[in-house]
Protein backbone atom coordinates (compact mmCIF):
# COMPACT_ATOMS: atom_id res chain seq x y z
CA UNK A 1 0.00 0.00 0.00
CA UNK A 2 1.10 3.56 -0.68
CA UNK A 3 -0.60 6.95 -0.75
CA UNK A 4 -1.71 8.75 -3.90
CA UNK A 5 -2.21 12.21 -2.49
CA UNK A 6 -4.33 11.54 0.60
CA UNK A 7 -5.96 8.39 -0.84
CA UNK A 8 -4.74 4.87 -0.07
CA UNK A 9 -3.43 3.01 -3.10
CA UNK A 10 -3.46 -0.78 -2.84
CA UNK A 11 -1.67 -2.79 -5.47
CA UNK A 12 -0.59 -6.39 -5.92
CA UNK A 13 2.66 -6.07 -7.88
CA UNK A 14 5.34 -3.39 -7.52
CA UNK A 15 6.73 -2.97 -11.05
CA UNK A 16 10.28 -1.67 -10.69
CA UNK A 17 13.63 -2.02 -12.46
CA UNK A 18 14.45 -5.25 -10.60
CA UNK A 19 11.34 -7.09 -11.80
CA UNK A 20 10.59 -5.25 -15.05
CA UNK A 21 10.82 -8.33 -17.27
CA UNK A 22 8.68 -10.41 -14.93
CA UNK A 23 5.93 -7.74 -14.79
CA UNK A 24 6.02 -7.24 -18.57
CA UNK A 25 5.53 -10.96 -19.07
CA UNK A 26 2.79 -11.13 -16.45
CA UNK A 27 0.72 -8.30 -17.91
CA UNK A 28 1.15 -9.83 -21.38
CA UNK A 29 0.09 -13.21 -19.99
CA UNK A 30 -3.03 -11.67 -18.43
CA UNK A 31 -4.19 -10.50 -21.87
CA UNK A 32 -4.94 -14.10 -22.75
CA UNK A 33 -6.86 -14.97 -19.60
CA UNK A 34 -10.65 -14.96 -19.17
CA UNK A 35 -12.26 -12.57 -16.74
CA UNK A 36 -12.69 -15.33 -14.15
CA UNK A 37 -8.90 -15.36 -13.75
CA UNK A 38 -9.14 -11.94 -12.07
CA UNK A 39 -11.17 -13.42 -9.18
CA UNK A 40 -7.87 -14.58 -7.72
CA UNK A 41 -6.64 -10.97 -7.56
CA UNK A 42 -9.97 -9.63 -6.31
CA UNK A 43 -9.84 -11.80 -3.20
CA UNK A 44 -6.71 -9.86 -2.22
CA UNK A 45 -8.93 -6.81 -1.64
CA UNK A 46 -11.70 -8.53 0.34
CA UNK A 47 -10.28 -7.26 3.67
CA UNK A 48 -10.94 -3.62 2.74
CA UNK A 49 -13.72 -1.96 4.68
CA UNK A 50 -15.61 -0.59 1.71
CA UNK A 51 -19.15 0.73 1.82
CA UNK A 52 -21.77 -1.50 0.21
CA UNK A 53 -23.14 -0.17 -3.08
CA UNK A 54 -19.76 1.22 -4.01
CA UNK A 55 -19.15 2.12 -7.63
CA UNK A 56 -15.91 0.68 -8.99
CA UNK A 57 -14.87 3.18 -11.67
CA UNK A 58 -12.36 2.16 -14.31
CA UNK A 59 -11.25 3.67 -17.61
CA UNK A 60 -13.10 2.36 -20.66
CA UNK A 61 -11.00 0.59 -23.25
CA UNK A 62 -11.68 -0.68 -26.75
CA UNK A 63 -9.04 -3.35 -26.34
CA UNK A 64 -10.08 -6.99 -26.62
CA UNK A 65 -9.16 -7.58 -22.97
CA UNK A 66 -9.68 -4.76 -20.50
CA UNK A 67 -7.75 -5.62 -17.32
CA UNK A 68 -9.26 -2.74 -15.35
CA UNK A 69 -12.82 -3.76 -16.20
CA UNK A 70 -12.15 -7.43 -15.42
CA UNK A 71 -10.59 -6.58 -12.06
CA UNK A 72 -13.43 -4.14 -11.25
CA UNK A 73 -16.09 -6.74 -11.98
CA UNK A 74 -14.35 -9.38 -9.87
CA UNK A 75 -13.94 -6.99 -6.90
CA UNK A 76 -17.51 -5.66 -7.14
CA UNK A 77 -18.86 -9.19 -6.58
CA UNK A 78 -17.28 -9.14 -3.10
CA UNK A 79 -19.33 -6.13 -1.94
CA UNK A 80 -23.16 -6.22 -1.84
CA UNK A 81 -24.97 -4.03 -4.32
CA UNK A 82 -21.75 -2.70 -5.85
CA UNK A 83 -21.41 -2.00 -9.54
CA UNK A 84 -18.80 -1.33 -12.19
CA UNK A 85 -18.80 1.96 -14.05
CA UNK A 86 -16.61 2.28 -17.12
CA UNK A 87 -15.66 5.90 -17.63
CA UNK A 88 -15.53 7.09 -21.21
CA UNK A 89 -12.36 8.83 -22.29
CA UNK A 90 -11.58 10.79 -25.41
CA UNK A 91 -8.06 10.26 -26.65
CA UNK A 92 -6.33 12.89 -28.75
CA UNK A 93 -3.62 10.60 -30.08
CA UNK A 94 -3.30 7.03 -31.29
CA UNK A 95 0.04 6.65 -29.49
CA UNK A 96 -0.21 4.18 -26.58
CA UNK A 97 -0.17 5.89 -23.19
CA UNK A 98 2.85 3.85 -22.10
CA UNK A 99 4.96 5.68 -24.70
CA UNK A 100 3.99 9.15 -23.48
CA UNK A 101 5.79 11.14 -20.81
CA UNK A 102 3.88 12.30 -17.73
CA UNK A 103 3.27 15.81 -19.10
CA UNK A 104 1.98 14.38 -22.40
CA UNK A 105 -0.35 12.01 -20.53
CA UNK A 106 -1.76 14.82 -18.44
CA UNK A 107 -2.37 16.96 -21.52
CA UNK A 108 -3.97 14.06 -23.39
CA UNK A 109 -6.41 13.30 -20.58
CA UNK A 110 -7.06 16.83 -19.35
CA UNK A 111 -10.83 17.31 -19.18
CA UNK A 112 -11.36 14.23 -21.34
CA UNK A 113 -13.12 11.95 -18.85
CA UNK A 114 -16.87 12.12 -18.80
CA UNK A 115 -18.89 10.43 -16.05
CA UNK A 116 -22.49 10.35 -17.25
CA UNK A 117 -24.04 9.96 -13.80
CA UNK A 118 -23.37 11.38 -10.35
CA UNK A 119 -21.05 9.13 -8.34
CA UNK A 120 -20.82 9.26 -4.53
CA UNK A 121 -19.08 6.22 -3.00
CA UNK A 122 -16.47 5.14 -5.47
CA UNK A 123 -13.21 3.27 -5.86
CA UNK A 124 -10.76 3.84 -8.71
CA UNK A 125 -9.61 0.61 -10.36
CA UNK A 126 -6.99 0.31 -13.10
CA UNK A 127 -4.52 -2.28 -14.27
CA UNK A 128 -1.34 -0.18 -13.96
CA UNK A 129 -0.80 3.13 -12.16
CA UNK A 130 2.30 5.01 -13.27
CA UNK A 131 1.77 8.78 -13.21
CA UNK A 132 -1.77 8.84 -11.86
CA UNK A 133 -2.97 11.03 -14.72
CA UNK A 134 -6.11 8.95 -15.40
CA UNK A 135 -6.94 8.85 -11.69
CA UNK A 136 -6.46 12.61 -11.16
CA UNK A 137 -8.52 13.48 -14.22
CA UNK A 138 -11.38 11.26 -13.06
CA UNK A 139 -11.12 12.67 -9.53
CA UNK A 140 -11.42 16.22 -10.88
CA UNK A 141 -14.34 15.24 -13.08
CA UNK A 142 -16.30 13.53 -10.26
CA UNK A 143 -15.38 16.23 -7.75
CA UNK A 144 -14.70 13.97 -4.76
CA UNK A 145 -12.00 11.56 -3.70
CA UNK A 146 -12.49 7.82 -3.99
CA UNK A 147 -12.48 5.55 -0.95
CA UNK A 148 -9.31 3.85 -2.25
CA UNK A 149 -7.34 3.17 -5.42
CA UNK A 150 -6.95 -0.49 -6.43
CA UNK A 151 -4.57 -1.63 -9.14
CA UNK A 152 -2.81 -4.78 -10.26
CA UNK A 153 0.52 -2.99 -10.75
CA UNK A 154 2.20 0.11 -9.41
CA UNK A 155 4.95 0.99 -11.86
CA UNK A 156 7.66 3.19 -10.46
CA UNK A 157 8.41 6.12 -12.73
CA UNK A 158 12.08 6.24 -13.64
CA UNK A 159 13.40 9.73 -14.28
CA UNK A 160 15.55 10.08 -17.37
CA UNK A 161 18.93 11.78 -17.13
CA UNK A 162 19.16 14.97 -19.21
CA UNK A 163 22.91 14.71 -19.76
Amino acid sequence: MRMQGSVEHHYIFNWNSQNDLLCRRLIYYLKEKPESFFNMFAIRYKYLNLIDKTVFACPHSNRKMNHAQSLSQAISKLFKGSSVYEVETVIDTDMPQKRLKRKERMEKLKRKIYPSAPISNWVFVDDVLVTGSTYYTLYESIGRKPQVILTLFYKELVMEDKE
